[in-house]
This record gives structure tokens, C-alpha cells and sequence, in this order.
């Protein structure tokens, strides 16, 4: 009698755990709703927050599993008819990336939702370097401004803003440009970072090519980071986590790509080089460029390169300029 009750009982489990494994599975990157993976940066760790919405109604979420092998993270959602109350198909998932993974997947079929290695493959983004004391930098925010980054040491110096005005070349404008100087305060620089702050204003930090010439400012946090894309041909697709509009960039395989300012059926076209992506917008007179490290793209501030050019200094009165234009 014991032996009978015994074998009911185990047939009994035995039946009741293969019913709830088939009420059971793990979400696939292509069952779920409005899927989201954005990578960002917190104390200076990387990490990845995956979201999404089970494309089932009846199921919610059990439980997610995260396993690492080697240099790759897998993540995996079970979902479940069995569930609580309160259960949600919603879930969400903050993962710290380490520097030795270079790979994130999910599901069973291992969907890669980010990787490492750039879609980029030409130059690589210098974050901050040495600048020896005695330096100029320059930028020009438009045809009519200057600003001149003057290092009276490697961490900082003055900075100083100029109008041109553009008038016929003379032995005192060899250039046919005459400067005004309009303003000037003090700046700081971090050689580790980049980082150039302004009377206590940050500016932006100088990325450098790869042989060591500051070529640009950037910030750091603005920046597009990369989401998982199933459009044909594309290489990457990019989005801005802090714009409510979601702005984004798609980029394909044959140099052409769709950005914030792009029309439909209109073909737009990229190049790469130094780290420096220069988009050619169809409908736009002029380029617009970002930046990239491999795994985010960055809002050029301004272009910046060292000059060794003299200012020439308007030195009449406003009230009493008078001179010949080109």
C-alpha cells in the first residue's frame, strides 16, 4: 500500500512539473514589445538597461536569469501563465558591463543586443592629452568669431573672444582679416580627461587624433548610444536616451544612412575617418559631423587646432571705423 501511495505521489509531481514547464518559456528578442536596450555611464562604470513587454498578454514576467561565460553576458526573461496577482508582463534590468565583456545576448537564441567592437572601423577617439604650456588653440564658432585658448601652463590659461571683420589685404591685415577683441576669462584643462572649464563653466573635453593634434570639443554627456536594429542592410542604429523626441541615426551597409533631418526616400550619405563621422544631408547646403568611440556618438561642439598665427587687432574706435570691404 505504502509502495502504490509512493509511485501516485512521484507520478503525481511528475505530471505537475511538466504542466508548469509548458506554461513557462523564455522571451525571445523578437516576442517582445517595444524593446530597449541603452547603455550609459554612472561613476564611471558602463552599463546596459534592457526594457521591454512580453508580446503575450496572458504571461508575466517570473524571473530573469543573468549568467556570464567567458567574455559574454546572456540574459534570459522567463515568462509564465502561473504568476502572482500583481505580475507584469514589464520588465527592466540595469547590468553593469565590465571591461573584458564584449558581448551581451539575449534569450535562448542568444540575440546579441550590444557588443563591444565598433560598427566604426576608422581611428580611434583619444580622450585628453598633454598640451605644453605656451600653446594657442583656436575655434571659430562662425565666419565672424574667433576663440583663442592660450596656455600659460599645461592646466589652463586664458581664453579670449574675437569678432573679424574682413577688409582688403594691407601690410597691417596681411590676411584681410582685423580682430576685435570682445571679451576674455580664465580657463582650466584636465590632461586626463579633456575636460576644459570655463570661469567654472564646463565647455566640453578636446578629443585628439590618433598622432596626438587636438582636433575637437565634445561632451561627454551628450551622447547617442547604440540600440539593437533589424532593418535590412543597416550596420547601427543610435538614440538620444535624453531627448523626449527619441532622435536617432541609422547607418547601412553601402555609406548611406537616416538621421534627425533626413527626408523620406531621400538618399543621405556618411563618411568615416579619425573617428570623425561627416553626415551629407541631401536637402542641406553644408555637412554636420559627430564623434565616436565605438560605442557611443558625440555632438561635436566645435572644431579646435593649434595656430601660431598673430592676432591683428583692430586698434580705432568703433565709432570711428571706416575702411573698405571685399
Amino acid at each position: 500500500m505504502k509502495r502504490k501511495s509512493l509511485c501516485f505521489f512521484l507520478i503525481i509531481n511528475i505530471s505537475f512539473a511538466l504542466f508548469a514547464g509548458s506554461l513557462t518559456d523564455i522571451l525571445e528578442h523578437d516576442s517582445v514589445i517595444d524593446f530597449n536596450a541603452r547603455e550609459f555611464v554612472r561613476d564611471g562604470k558602463t552599463f546596459l538597461e534592457v526594457s521591454g513587454l512580453c508580446g503575450s498578454s496572458s504571461m508575466s514576467v517570473s524571473k530573469i536569469d543573468i549568467n556570464r561565460k567567458s567574455s559574454v553576458i546572456s540574459i534570459k526573461v522567463f515568462v509564465s501563465i502561473l504568476h502572482s496577482k500583481n505580475a507584469s508582463g514589464r520588465f527592466e534590468r540595469e547590468i553593469e558591463i565590465p571591461e573584458n565583456v564584449t558581448s551581451i545576448v539575449f534569450g535562448k537564441n542568444e540575440y546579441e543586443i550590444w557588443n563591444r567592437a565598433s560598427p566604426f572601423r576608422l581611428g580611434t577617439l583619444v580622450k585628453g592629452g598633454k598640451i605644453a604650456s605656451g600653446t594657442t588653440l583656436v575655434s571659430y564658432e562662425s565666419p565672424f568669431s574667433e576663440t583663442r585658448y592660450e596656455f600659460t601652463s599645461d592646466r589652463g590659461g586664458t581664453i579670449k573672444y574675437y569678432s573679424l571683420e574682413y577688409v582688403n589685404e594691407c601690410e597691417s591685415f596681411p590676411h584681410g582679416i582685423m580682430e576685435t577683441e570682445e571679451g576674455s576669462g580664465k580657463f582650466l584643462y584636465d590632461s586626463d580627461s579633456g575636460k576644459l572649464t570655463v570661469d567654472g563653466k564646463h565647455m566640453g573635453n578636446i578629443a585628439f587624433l590618433p598622432s596626438g593634434e587636438p582636433k575637437l570639443l565634445y561632451r561627454p554627456s551628450d551622447a547617442f548610444t547604440r540600440i539593437p536594429t533589424k532593418e535590412k542592410n543597416a550596420v547601427s542604429a543610435w538614440v538620444d536616451p535624453n531627448d523626449s523626441k527619441k532622435s536617432t541615426y541609422t547607418f547601412y551597409a553601402d555609406g548611406t544612412f537616416k538621421g534627425p533631418l533626413s527626408f523620406n526616400d531621400v538618399k543621405d550619405s556618411y563618411t568615416e575617418e579619425d573617428s570623425i563621422v561627416r553626415l551629407s544631408y541631401a536637402m542641406l547646403p553644408s555637412f554636420t559631423y559627430l564623434l565616436h568611440d565605438g560605442n557611443r556618438l558625440y555632438r561635436i561642439v566645435d572644431f579646435i587646432s593649434i595656430t601660431d598665427e598673430k592676432i591683428h587687432l583692430n586698434e580705432t574706435p568703433r565709432e570711428l571705423r571706416t575702411y573698405p570691404f571685399n
